[in-house]
């Protein structure tokens, strides 16, 4: 039996595209070729074939959710006052030339409105605190949001779109638009993210996006170097009483090779371990970047 992305990728069909991209992420980097190399090469080459799999269960669903849950929501919305257009007729059929006119206008403003192109809304930033310890484990968080959307019972009309009774739109008292909820998925070993019609959307114009930057919090000993490697700074003094041995940022135990003071010849003496840094993004060839050491006399 065929699987589908649905399946590939562990999620239920009714995943919203913020779990699409979470599951995506995760087994992504679990059957990357680049992160199993010490296996055999049969198992290897399942891994292989598996990462194809993902990739192309995440582009077959990623392209079919072109549009948004809240865009789906009103199309169904925009069908379902079709449906009561109609309804209207049997319920009163003596004002039907006044629902019909009424009804044709609203619906003539709301194609108007829909058929022009739009300009993007402006675009919101946010700026998320984080600690290196999550950034090293590429944590994943997810941050609460209120946004603007377009009404989907008046279409953003502001007002009844089926007969005259109440003209004003009881959903969102008239303004066209309401407030939502919107939950962005954040990968914490990238320092910038974009959300594309994410942000706030207005009656003329289309959703903004949304720009997540994270900064770094200080670390006592650890700091961020280059764009994915780490650095940390050390005396001669407490390595050797530490028997050449340093405790790294997820409490691993690092033995460096023992050498005399004597030997340091430029100051400061630098020791790179390499892939004990910050994660690369998915696809790249090395996984991690590397560790500094910076040993002052």
């Amino acid at each position: 039996m065929v699987e589908t992305p649905y399946e590939i990728l562990g999620i239920s069909k009714n995943a919203t595209p913020d779990e699409i991209k979470c599951a995506y992420r995760k087994l992504a980097l679990k059957y990357h070729p680049d992160r199993n190399g010490s296996k055999t090469p049969e198992e290897q080459k399942n891994c292989e074939e598996k990462f194809k799999k993902i990739n192309n269960a995440y582009t077959k669903l990623t392209s079919n959710n072109a549009y948004s849950y809240e865009e789906q929501s009103s199309f169904s919305s925009f069908k379902d006052t079709i449906s009561s257009f109609f309804e209207s007729f049997k319920e009163n059929p003596d004002g039907l030339f006044s629902n019909v006119m009424y009804d044709i206008k609203n619906f003539t403003e709301y194609y108007k409105r829909n058929s022009e192109k739009k300009e993007l809304a402006q675009t919101i930033y946010y700026n998320i605190n984080c600690n290196l310890l999550d950034v090293y484990n590429g944590a994943v968080k997810t941050l609460d949001i209120n946004v603007e959307r377009k009404c989907t019972k008046c279409l953003g009309l502001g007002k009844n779109l089926i007969n005259q009774t109440g003209n004003c739109c009881s959903h969102c008292n008239g303004k066209g638009l309401v407030e939502k909820k919107e939950s962005l998925v954040l990968y914490l070993d990238r320092k910038q993210q974009t959300f594309e019609k994410k942000g706030n959307e207005t009656l003329h114009k289309t959703r903004g996006t949304i720009q997540v930057n994270l900064l770094l919090k200080e670390h006592t000993h650890f700091h961020a170097y280059h764009n994915y490697d780490l650095m940390m700074e050390s005396s001669f003094k407490d390595l050797e009483l530490n028997q050449f041995t340093i405790q790294h940022l997820n409490n691993e135990i690092i033995n460096l090779t023992p050498f005399s003071k004597e030997s340091i010849q430029k100051v400061p003496h630098k020791i790179k371990i390499e892939n004990k840094g910050l994660l690369y993004p998915v696809g790249c060839e090395k996984e991690r970047g590397d560790l500094w050491i910076f040993i002052y006399s």
